[in-house]
């Protein structure tokens, strides 16, 4: 079922989508930081000759770089948010179960002794609740 491996994945990057999230504004603020240091550059300033390096054309990559960040972000974040209110849609347990063995990345026995539940019903569980997931995600409609 694609949608439902499409869900798990989702939940497996999450953690990674976090720490690109804070790489991103880290980076961020270095190149803002780096652009408020820059200082007016005159076309008279600017070295002769087809192979030299243009101080304008440093400035304008960092400027290039920064909204290439500043889009990865906001898409990094759109896509956070989307597993935290699928997330928030379902019942506790189940969200607590997800978080558990996807984005934590507890084993399942961990997980068993942490909801205290035996194999068979984690399974059961993790099955439904990573179904309710992938409908609540990709806003799937089901009529029952």
């Amino acid at each position: 079922m694609d949608y439902v491996r499409e869900a798990s994945e989702y939940l497996k990057s999450y953690s990674d989508l976090k720490i690109s999230e804070r790489n991103l504004k880290e980076e961020i603020e270095e190149i803002e930081e780096e652009l408020l240091n820059v200082k007016e550059v005159h076309y008279s300033d600017m070295p002769t000759g087809s192979n030299k390096n243009r101080p304008d054309d440093e400035l304008v990559n960092k400027i290039f770089i920064l909204d290439k960040y500043k889009n990865k972000l906001q898409k990094t974040i759109e896509s956070t948010g989307q597993i935290v209110l699928a997330l928030g849609k379902l019942p506790q347990y189940e969200r607590e179960l997800l978080t558990y063995y996807y984005i934590d990345g507890l084993r399942d026995f961990c997980v068993y002794e942490k909801l205290n539940c035996s194999e068979r019903k984690f399974y059961s569980d993790k099955s439904k609740a990573i179904r309710k997931f992938a409908i609540q995600l990709f806003g799937i409609e089901v009529i029952y």
